[in-house]
């Protein structure tokens, strides 16, 4: 898959964030980093929602969209590449409108 490399390569999601404060990617809390995901989401203005939520131990990423099944991957590609090179673990679900990814703490 052309866009798979692509975003391993080129790392997008990292440079808008490290864009956005003005610092390297691992200088960033994690909740800068959910927080800017959602702020480069709504200006890009290809979702229908986007939120987050703290569960203790971990965050709940939530998007919903209309780009089909397609998408759902698309957004999963992204964001869990930006929160591997972050340092992360990250669990995602998909659906043909939604991705919800389950973002555990680093021990702070």
């Amino acid at each position: 898959m052309e866009l798979e490399k692509m975003t391993t390569m080129m790392k997008p999601a990292e440079h808008m964030i490290e864009w956005l404060y003005e610092k390297p990617l691992k200088k960033c809390s994690l909740k800068e980093v959910i927080e800017s995901i959602i702020i480069i989401s709504r200006i890009a203005n290809v979702i229908e929602t986007i939120n987050y939520s703290d569960k203790g131990s971990h965050y709940i990423l939530n998007i919903t969209h209309n780009l089909k099944f397609k998408g759902s991957q698309l957004h999963k590609l992204f964001y869990e590449d930006l929160f591997i090179s972050y340092g992360v673990k990250v669990e995602s679900e998909i659906s043909e409108t939604g991705l919800y990814i389950k973002i555990s703490k680093k021990n702070e």
